[in-house]
């Protein structure tokens, strides 16, 4: 028959393995959450790159203005 003290002590190893396994999940998290705001950075600063390619070109030739007039 199982002792309620070895029931405790394999309780509290679960509980710390539990607590182990939370610690590298929140690890993880970290580190996806990290790669997504850099991946968003990288995507807005090609954005503000194309943006200013299609201003620069607007401003640069007069048959691009004509475009945004017809739409």
């Amino acid at each position: 028959m199982i002792e309620k003290n070895e029931v405790l002590q394999m309780l509290e190893e679960l509980d710390q393995m539990i607590f182990e396994i939370e610690k590298k999940m929140e690890s993880r998290m970290d580190i996806e959450k990290s790669n997504a705001a850099r991946q968003v950075e990288l995507g807005y600063q090609q954005l503000e790159k194309k943006i200013a390619s299609i201003e620069e070109k607007l401003y640069k030739n007069p048959s691009y203005t004509i475009i945004p007039s017809l739409a």
